[in-house]
């Protein structure tokens, strides 16, 4: 895992994740420090080695998961596809969306609908199980 990634995944993390902390001060040549901590010192030198690495892990903010989905119908056909169009982490969630603010409306084909679906998660959720939010959008000839 690259440095920059597992400092998002430190920040966005509610708690201490023991292989991100051992990748952290692998890579900061402190292994032996972080083997021989307690309970009580751990954090310690989790600081030193991002410290010494040149990177900041306290005061993150928290990360959410934000999933677009798009699901088409063609001809009444039932579903004829669904994609996963965007996923990607943000640092809150809205209290309102718009169509526009996550999908570029295309023109309007007969028969044709599309559904926009925008699922929040929790950063810590890897399965993407429990969305906190979601919203839906139509982009369609019978429902406006």
């Amino acid at each position: 895992m690259e440095l920059n990634e597992l400092v998002r995944k430190i920040k966005g993390s509610r708690e201490w994740n023991l292989e991100d902390l051992k990748e952290l001060c692998g890579m900061a040549g402190m292994s032996e420090e972080l083997e021989n901590a307690t309970g009580e010192t751990f954090e310690e030198v989790a600081y030193m080695a991002a410290e010494k690495l040149g990177i900041e892990i306290l005061g993150g903010e928290k990360m959410y998961q934000e999933v677009i989905t798009i699901k088409g119908w063609v001809d009444g056909s039932g579903w004829s596809y669904e994609q996963e169009y965007s996923n990607q982490q943000v640092t809150e969630i809205p209290e309102k969306l718009e169509v526009s603010d996550v999908w570029e409306a295309e023109e309007k084909q007969e028969g044709k609908d599309t559904q926009i679906i925008v699922s929040y998660y929790d950063g810590d959720d890897d399965d993407l199980e429990n969305p906190l939010k979601v919203f839906k959008f139509w982009e369609s000839e019978l429902f406006e």
